[in-house]
């Protein structure tokens, strides 16, 4: 078991890494090297980063994974390859000569990633059965994860993993198969799709407006609470632009990191805040504002071309692309298309309202 803090040892560690610059990767046996297909690709990443950070708790903090699941995942890497990655000693883990190797390894993929990929040699390292997705917090908990099962049916020999990430400046450089963010990918190699327009408006619950009122003007934001969302990457200084910075931050309730929590403190009467206008397709317990705040942000879908012809991709972005039917879906189109209106195409979208799975 890996403990909290790592001590490395770096002399043989950095030799390996230098011979691995030079193109010669270390490996003990041959047959080290061909457990490597038996090895989950992310597993790897995450030793790198264990080891980058020298310390359990801040690879915890920096990748947001639970200091337990980092853990349980170095274990899993060294059963696949048969071997332990570190050793104990007094002072506390150091680095095996297979660990080293392994470290060898993830530099070297890591400079090289590119071209690893372009060379068709990606699937020694991505999980075999799997599609991976990195998300959006929001999108990813409100609308994909209860459409899952409809990708589940275009791949039932594929087991389906969906991240949902709160930093949106990491979504487009995550190992995972497709990556879904608000920021533009800049990766030239990758495959990017535009997918939708997410526009935001201001949004209220019943119970804050029958105890507080309806603001009508943004002349009228005195006595009403607002609630922040601070996600890396999603900027909603537009908001204070509108209603003045100085005086919107007197009257900020609290700030929450992520739009699941957003939801549920406006959804129960807490303030008001800026939410995404399909909220209001899935849920009744927040309707949107009638006041002149409007935001929009580009959805994109990322993947490297390396996966384009497998077929589990193909059938991934079809089904990522019907999730976004602009026709059917008119929240996603570009242009703005007033809430009040959704309600009248509900029947014939196919809209999964939230308390159909237990949400409301």
């Amino acid at each position: 078991m890996v403990g909290n803090h790592l001590i490395i040892g770096t002399g043989n560690a950095g030799e390996a890494i230098q011979n691995s610059e030079r193109g010669v990767p270390e490996f003990d046996t041959p047959a080290f090297f061909a457990k490597l297909d038996k090895a989950h690709w992310d597993d790897i990443y995450l030793f790198r980063t264990v080891f980058d950070a020298n310390s359990l708790r801040k690879a915890s903090s920096s990748s947001g994974l639970a200091i337990n699941t980092i853990r349980a995942r170095i274990s899993r890497l060294e059963a696949a390859l048969g071997t332990k990655l570190f050793a104990r000693t007094r002072s506390g883990l150091r680095l095996t000569q297979e660990g080293q190797s392994v470290l060898a390894l993830s530099s070297e993929l890591q400079s090289l990633d590119k071209k690893v990929r372009r060379s068709g040699y990606q699937h020694l390292f991505r999980r075999q059965g799997q599609v991976s997705l990195c998300v959006s917090e929001g999108i990813g908990a409100f609308w994909l994860t209860p459409r899952l099962q409809h990708l589940r049916e275009y791949l039932p020999e594929t087991r389906i993993a969906l991240h949902n990430s709160l930093d949106q400046n990491n979504i487009h450089s995550s190992p995972h198969d497709f990556r879904i963010g608000f920021a533009r990918p800049t990766d030239k190699d990758a495959i990017v799709v535009k997918l939708a327009t997410i526009h935001f408006v201001l949004c209220a619950s019943d119970d804050y407006i029958r105890r507080h009122g309806t603001p009508l003007s943004l002349d009228d934001a005195d006595g009403h609470m607002y609630i922040d969302q601070d996600t890396p990457g999603l900027n909603y200084d537009a908001v204070r632009l509108f209603m003045g910075s100085h005086h919107l931050d007197s009257l900020i309730a609290f700030s929450v990191n992520s739009s699941f929590s957003l939801y549920w403190a406006v959804a129960n009467g807490q303030g008001i805040a800026a939410l995404p206008t399909y909220v209001r397709a899935i849920s009744k317990r927040v309707r949107p504002l009638d006041l002149p705040v409007q935001l929009r942000f580009e959805l994109w879908l990322s993947y490297d071309r390396s996966i384009r012809d497998f077929d589990p991709a193909v059938r991934t972005v079809r089904w990522l692309k019907s999730c976004f039917d602009k026709h059917r879906y008119p929240w996603f189109r570009d242009e703005f298309v007033n809430p009040a209106l959704f309600e009248e195409r509900l029947d014939d979208c196919s809209v999964i309202p939230l308390y159909d799975y237990g949400i409301e």
